[in-house]
Formats: structure tokens, sequence, C-alpha cells
């Protein structure tokens, strides 16, 4: 179950926070399943403003919890990814046929790191057979993305992102 430090109200390209009453969306939502990423412009208490991107679980037709937040200037969301995703739920729904590409972990890397600030322009370099991360090369940067299977293991067990770290 991902972890709740906020809440959200998505309406009409505009969002409200328990930070702020009102930002406006700067780019479009990128669903994955229940969850989305957002990108907001705000204006702080000092009148500055600034852009925070979301990670949200839908809660209601316009509601959500926030399960990530970060400064636009920090691009690339690093450190333990655990918590990004109901993983108990989606593995139910691939053992129904759904989202066969959490199955293979390069697959779920090129999706799933979207949530955490990677592009398609980005450079996935694919893993080893024996290696539990995948590198992407952003902006200049290199970036190992761990994964792991959180709910089953084997062939018919989800992968997910576990953590990502900056070379």
């Amino acid at each position: 179950m991902a972890t709740t430090i906020g809440t959200v109200t998505l309406d009409n390209n505009m969002v409200w926070t328990d930070e702020f009453k009102y930002s406006k969306v700067r780019e479009p939502y990128n669903f994955i399943e229940n969850h989305t990423m957002v990108s907001a412009e705000h204006v702080n208490s000092e009148g500055a403003m600034i852009v925070v991107n979301y990670i949200l679980q839908k809660q209601g037709l316009n509601n959500w919890i926030i399960i990530a937040r970060y400064k636009d200037e920090e691009d690339i969301k690093v450190g333990d990814a655990r918590t990004y995703l109901d993983f108990e739920t989606i593995q139910k729904a691939v053992d129904e046929g759904k989202e066969a590409w959490r199955l293979e972990s390069f697959m779920m890397v090129k999706e799933d790191s979207k949530l955490f600030g990677f592009s398609e322009n980005d450079t996935y370099v694919q893993k080893q057979p024996d290696e539990n991360f995948i590198k992407i090369a952003h902006k200049g940067n290199i970036y190992k993305v761990y994964f792991y299977q959180p709910a089953k293991s084997g062939a018919e067990g989800i992968w997910a992102i576990q953590r990502i770290e900056r070379q």
C-alpha cells in the first residue's frame, strides 16, 4: 500500500493541495493504473512561483492522495521507491491478464520511470541477465534504477522500481 503524504483535488487543469489553494497544471497527466504524475505551478507564501511534481494515487472522481512530491529543480526523484504503487492490486490485474508488460523488468522500468522524471527521450541500457538494475542516461547524468518483485516471485510476478541512484 502506498504511503500518504497529503491529498490533492484535480479539476479543469487546476490542483488544490493541503499546501496550496490553487495551482495550474503545467504538464499533462501521465496515467499508470490508478496513478498519475502532475507538474503544477504554485505561488508560495512569499509570492514566488515554484514548480512541484506530484505522484498521485486515485481515491475518487477528482480526489487523489499524494504518495511522492519533489520540486522541479530536483528533476529526477532518487532514493527509495518501494511505495509508489499498490502492488497487490496491480499483481491481481496482471493475474487477470491485464498489463502483461509488468512481467518484464525492462518494459516496466521504461514505463514506470516516467513517474520519477525520466522520459522516452532518455537512453535506457538493458540489464545483464544477472543484474537487478537498468541504467538510464538523463540530461548528462547516469542513474541506476533497481527493481524487484514486490508481490510474487518468478515468471508470474510483476516487477516494480525499488530505488533510483544517481551515479
